[in-house]
Parts: structure tokens; sequence; C-alpha cells
């Protein structure tokens, strides 16, 4: 009789942490999906665009932008060195 009674506090207290587990899981989902909402506002272009006006920031100028072409086999032997 004895040992029921510990098994079965033994249980008890095991259903409470996984009761206790399961609520903590749920808290935390919520507040993933809370901060997966803050990251695409302030990920939003046009929130961005906004700020950097603020900030005093503007597009440069097309004459003073310079393209640099990297070939395919350059990037290769790059990475090979650079590991």
């Amino acid at each position: 009789m004895l040992g029921l009674t510990v098994l079965n506090a033994v249980l008890a207290q095991g259903s409470f942490r996984i009761s206790d587990l399961s609520h903590r899981v749920d808290r935390l989902q919520q507040d993933f999906g809370r901060k997966q909402l803050e990251a695409a506002r302030l990920s939003a272009p046009g929130r961005i665009a906004r700020k950097a006006a603020g900030l005093g920031m503007v597009l440069p100028d097309v004459h003073h932008i310079k393209v640099i072409h990297v070939h395919a086999a350059a990037r290769g032997r790059s990475a090979r060195t650079s590991g």
C-alpha cells in the first residue's frame, strides 16, 4: 500500500511538471510570435527608408556608383584560400 502511495505521489509530481512545462512552452511560443512580428515590422523597407531619410541619408547619384563583377573562378579561389 505504501508503494502505491509513493507511486501516486511521484506520478502527480510528474503531471504537475508536465503541466508547468506545457504552459512555459505556450508562453515562449507566444513570445516568439511577437518577436517575429516585431522583426518583420522593423525590417520593412518603407520603415528603413523613412528612418534613413530622418537621419539625413540619401541615395547616391548614379554616377557615384561603381559595380564590380567577380568571375565565378575567382570566387572559388578566394573561398578556398580564405578558410
